[in-house]
């Protein structure tokens, strides 16, 4: 029953790595080698784990589970790679990585310092640990290029079909109870701000708040930030960014506001 509903709440955009992935397998004419486990795939933690092991692991293929969660390949209720959505896909489970927690003693150590690697996490889900956010119901909003927002589900991994997703946020030791995040995501945050600078509204990111800070108010500008479609809960891939509300009293500083006002907006929505 879990593996049918984890398969219902998936929803593939371009902007995601598995149909690149999968673009790419194909461009490159290796779906067979790839099948024989003569080329592996891996998230970026696989990558820097043999890096760091001086470009060899014995052989073994590795992923720390919270960055496997978020490719698109893995079942977050059954904690394996999807052998549905893969079969879907064509993606051969052969070339996948083996899948290992948050902390484990199988990553190896950093060959150049000496030291073991007892730690790896993906980047929302160290930013929920450093922040605390470590209790059921804890929320954390993360602003980058996009923006995030978190909500730890305790062990229950939360489906959606409005655009959030379940994710792995930790697992703390091999065979220990895995920590759930339920994800919602705006793609347009720190590039909608960057996208005023490319667009002459003001110098720089740096100095959009004071741009926005000449006047008190958006004069009933408003913006919307669908640079790449937008996500949850509208979750349109063909929107595209408007400024509405422009009249003849519009001043520069109104529409930087607006487009300030947007990111909150729409972490508000995603809420």
């Amino acid at each position: 029953m879990k593996k049918f509903l984890a398969a219902s709440v998936i929803h593939y955009k371009a902007a995601m790595v598995c149909p690149r992935f999968i673009w790419l397998m194909r461009k490159l004419n290796c779906e067979k080698l790839c099948r024989n486990g003569e080329v592996v795939w891996g998230c970026i933690d696989s990558w820097l784990i043999r890096k760091m092991n001086g470009a060899t692991f014995d052989g073994v293929h590795k992923s720390e589970i919270t960055n496997s969660a978020a490719s698109g390949l893995y079942d977050p209720f059954e904690l394996e790679w999807s052998s549905i959505v893969c079969a879907t896909v064509g993606v051969p489970t052969r070339c996948l990585p083996k899948v290992v927690s948050t902390t484990s003693h199988e990553f190896g150590i950093f060959e150049e310092f000496g030291l073991p690697i007892c730690a790896i996490s993906g980047d929302v889900n160290a930013a929920m640990i450093g922040e605390k956010m470590t209790e059921v119901g804890d929320i954390k909003v993360t602003m980058g290029t996009g923006a995030f927002v978190d909500l730890n589900t305790g062990n229950y991994p939360f489906p959606s079909t409005t655009g959030c997703y379940p994710l792995v946020g930790w697992q703390i030791g091999e065979n220990a109870p895995v920590t759930y995040l339920a994800e919602a995501d705006d793609n347009s945050c720190g590039a909608a701000v960057d996208w005023g600078a490319r667009a002459g509204f003001y110098e720089s990111a740096a100095h959009s708040e004071e741009k926005a800070r000449m006047v008190d108010h958006t004069n009933g500008v408003y913006f919307i930030p669908a640079l790449w479609g937008i996500s949850s809960p509208i979750n349109d891939p063909t929107a595209t960014c408007a400024l509405l509300g422009l009249g003849p009293k519009t001043k520069q500083p109104h529409c930087v506001r607006a487009i300030l006002h947007a990111l909150a907006f729409r972490s508000f929505q995603v809420n």
